[in-house]
């Protein structure tokens, strides 16, 4: 998983996301059957804001980004299991950040 996406301490905050280039259940068909192209665009997508999220909450940057990575770790192994009939896609990540957190307190 580490040679798939590169973690980084460095986010951006003025980024202006860019539209999904296809139909939200063809891009939820794609990162559930593991397209590395598709869940590099998840991270591309959620990335920034679930740092945000979880800078606010642990208020230490390396935490923060372990917390990020670990977050994206659990996101790529559970997809599979996704169902976005129950929740949105951004919903379901940072449900997944959550309780990273609370498993660290």
């Amino acid at each position: 998983m580490q040679s798939l996406l590169k973690f980084t301490t460095h986010h951006v905050s003025n980024v202006s996301l860019p539209t999904w280039p296809f139909d939200q259940q063809v891009f939820v068909g794609l990162l559930r059957s593991q397209d590395k192209k598709a869940f590099a665009l998840l991270y591309k997508h959620y990335a920034a804001a679930i740092y945000g999220m979880l800078l606010n909450k642990l208020n230490d940057p390396v935490k923060a980004n372990k917390a990020l990575e670990d977050t994206f770790l659990t996101v790529w192994g559970n997809l599979p299991d996704y169902d976005d009939k129950k929740m949105r896609l951004f919903t379901w990540i940072n449900q997944i950040s959550l309780g990273i957190i609370k498993e660290r307190r």
